[in-house]
């Protein structure tokens, strides 16, 4: 009990010292929240659709021109795609044509 008291009288002589150490413990736990929610958001949570772990990157390479991550035309997908067991979808980055199989849907005027 002596010790709370004691405790008690340094907090109110010593004000901006014990304001320094709420803000800094304040600004420790919401820092430490946010990264803790977005670390779980990015990597512990499965993507919200099915089967979102079978998600891969196809690219073409040209090593003898040291070019990596070239992208895949939509007939060479397509062609891939065919001799697939599985139904293959596909979505091509920055533009708003998606594939799914054989069938191809298009919307906008974007051009891939």
């Amino acid at each position: 009990m002596q010790d709370i008291r004691f405790a008690l009288r340094l907090i109110a002589t010593r004000r901006w010292f014990s304001a320094a150490v709420v803000v800094t413990l304040a600004l420790g736990i919401g820092i430490n929240t946010t990264v803790f929610t977005l670390v779980n958001a990015v990597l512990f949570k499965p993507l919200p659709f099915p089967d979102g772990e079978r998600l891969v990157t196809i690219a073409n390479t040209r090593p003898a021109e040291s070019q990596n991550n070239i992208n895949v035309s939509f007939a060479d997908f397509g062609g891939w795609s065919r001799r697939s067991p599985r139904r293959t979808p596909a979505f091509a980055r920055g533009s708003r044509r998606s594939t799914s199989g054989s069938t191809a849907a298009r919307s906008g005027s974007s051009s891939c």
